[in-house]
C-alpha cells in the first residue's frame, strides 16, 4: 500500500510536475531550427509536431488502464523514462551523435508525448482523489494553470538562454529539457501519491454511477463528449504560429523580429491557456453551486475557439494581420478557449464517468483525438508546401512561403471541424440539462 502523504504537499509537487509536463507545447520555438538544420520540408516538421501532440492523447490507451491498475508512482516512473529518452535522443541526433530522419525524430517526439500523458494523468487523477468535494474545479484549475503556463515559461528560458543574435542553441535546449524532466519526475514519483484508496471514494459527481469500461461504449453522453473533444481545433494554429507570422510578413523581415514575435505569441497562447484553465475550472464550481450543468461552459469554450477560426478563414487583408491586433486577438482566443477546454475536461469527464475507472475513461475519450490532430497538422503542412512550390515556380524563389494562400485553406477546413465540435457541445449541454430537470 502506498504511504499516505499530506495532500497539500502532493498538490504543490503536482504543480511543478505539470509545469515540466507542459514543455511539450513549446515545439514552435524549435520548428524552424529543425527545418534549417536538416533541410526538411514543412510537412516533415508538422509530422514531428503532430506525433508528439498525438501521443499526448493516444498514449492514454495504455497509460489510463496502467494507472488504474498500478497507481501513480509506477505510471510517473514510466513517463519519466519515456520523456527523458525522447528529449535525450533528440539532443543526440541534433548534435550529430546519432543519425535521424523526420520519421525517427517523430518517434522521439512521440516518446516525449507518451511521457507527458503519464505525468498529466497522474497529477490530475491523484488530485481528483485527494480533493473530493465542492471545490474540485478550483483545485483542477490551479493545477492546470501551471500546465498551461509552461509554454510561456519555457519560451522565456529558450529566448534568454538558448538564442543570440547570431546563433540558436537548439541541441543544448533539448539537453536541458531532458535533464529537467528527469529531476522533476523523479521527485514526483516520491511525493505525488493519492491519500485514499479507491474503495473509500465517495464520488460527488453529478452522475453517481461509476461507468465500467464496457458501459463507456454505450453511454450517450460520454460518446458525445469524446467526439466534441476529437473535433476541437486550435493545435494547428499553436504549432504553426511562427509560420503564420512569417507568411503574413515579408522576405525582408529581420530574424530577431520574427523570433521576438514568435515568443510573444507563444507567450500569449500560454498565458491565456492558463487563464482559461484556472478561470473556467473555478467558474464551473460557481455554475454547479447554482445548480446549472457545467457543460454550459464547454459550449462557451467551443464558441470562443470558433471565433479565431472564422477570422483566419475569411481574412482578406494580409497586411493588417500582424501590424494590427488581429493576430493578437486570435492568439488570445485560441489560448483562452483551448485552455478552458483542457481545464473543463477532467471535471466534465469525472461527472460523466465517475472516478473508479477514471484512467480508462481518459483513454476512452482521448484515443480518437490524434486522428484530427494528425489530419489538421498534415493539412497545414501540405497547404503550406504546395503554396511554397507555386511561389517558387512563379520565379519568386524563397525558402519560406509568403502570403495568405500559405495557410487560409487550412483554417477554412478547421472551421468546419470546429462547427461540428460546437454542435456536439450544444447537444451534450442539452442532454445534461434535461437530465438535471427530470
Amino acid at each position: 500500500m502506498l504511504i499516505q502523504k499530506n495532500r497539500i504537499s502532493t498538490f504543490i509537487c503536482s504543480t511543478i510536475v505539470m509545469l515540466v509536463t507542459g514543455s511539450l507545447s513549446s515545439f514552435s520555438l524549435v520548428s524552424d531550427g529543425l527545418r534549417e538544420r536538416y533541410n526538411w520540408s514543412f510537412s516533415d516538421v508538422n509530422l514531428i509536431s503532430a506525433a508528439g501532440t498525438a501521443a499526448l492523447y493516444i498514449s492514454y490507451m495504455f497509460v489510463g488502464p496502467f494507472y488504474d491498475k498500478y497507481g501513480a508512482s509506477l505510471t510517473l516512473g514510466l513517463g519519466m523514462v519515456a520523456y527523458t529518452l525522447g528529449y535525450g535522443l533528440m539532443w543526440l541526433s541534433f548534435i550529430g551523435i546519432i543519425s535521424t530522419s523526420p520519421l525517427v525524430t517523430a518517434f522521439y517526439y512521440f516518446m516525449c508525448g507518451f511521457g507527458a500523458s503519464a505525468g498529466y494523468l497522474v497529477c490530475v487523477g491523484v488530485n481528483s482523489i485527494n480533493f473530493l468535494g465542492g471545490h474540485v474545479g478550483l483545485i483542477m484549475g490551479m493545477l492546470l494553470f501551471f500546465y498551461g503556463i509552461a509554454g510561456s515559461f519555457f519560451a522565456q528560458i529558450y529566448h534568454y538562454f538558448y538564442t543570440t543574435e547570431l546563433e540558436v542553441y537548439i541541441g543544448d535546449y533539448f539537453k536541458f529539457l531532458a535533464i529537467i524532466v528527469l529531476i522533476v519526475y523523479s521527485i514526483g514519483i516520491v511525493f505525488v501519491t493519492d491519500i485514499q484508496v479507491y474503495e473509500e471514494i465517495t464520488d460527488d459527481s453529478e452522475d453517481d454511477d461509476n461507468l465500467t469500461p464496457l458501459q463507456m461504449f454505450t453511454n450517450r453522453n460520454i460518446l458525445i463528449f469524446a467526439l466534441s473533444v476529437i473535433f476541437e481545433q486550435g493545435l494547428s494554429y499553436m504549432n504553426n504560429v511562427n509560420a503564420i507570422i512569417r507568411a503574413a510578413s515579408s522576405p525582408s523581415i529581420d530574424a530577431s523580429w520574427l523570433a521576438t514575435q514568435t515568443a510573444y505569441h507563444v507567450t500569449l497562447l500560454s498565458v491565456f491557456q492558463s487563464v482559461g484553465r484556472l478561470g473556467f475550472s473555478s467558474l464551473s464550481d460557481v455554475v454547479s453551486y447554482f445548480n446549472m450543468d457545467r457543460t454550459c461552459l464547454l459550449l462557451l469554450t467551443e464558441i470562443i475557439i470558433l471565433i479565431p477560426n472564422l477570422i483566419l478563414a475569411f481574412t482578406t487583408d494580409l497586411s493588417t494581420l500582424v501590424e494590427s491586433p488581429i493576430l493578437t486577438v486570435c492568439s488570445i482566443l485560441y489560448g483562452l478557449g483551448f485552455g478552458a477546454g483542457g481545464g473543463l475536461f477532467p471535471i466534465i469527464l469525472r461527472s460523466i464517468s465517475g472516478l473508479k475507472y477514471y484512467g480508462t475513461a481518459c483513454a476512452f475519450v482521448m484515443t480518437g483525438v490524434p486522428i484530427l490532430i494528425v489530419t489538421s497538422n498534415m493539412i497545414f503542412g501540405a497547404v503550406y508546401d504546395s503554396a511554397l512550390a507555386q511561389q517558387n515556380e512563379s520565379g519568386d524563389y524563397q525558402d519560406y512561403c509568403y502570403g495568405i494562400h500559405c495557410f487560409q485553406i487550412t483554417f477554412v477546413i478547421s472551421l468546419c471541424f470546429q462547427i461540428i465540435s460546437t454542435t456536439l457541445s450544444a447537444w451534450l449541454f442539452y442532454n445534461s440539462s434535461k437530465k438535471r430537470i427530470y
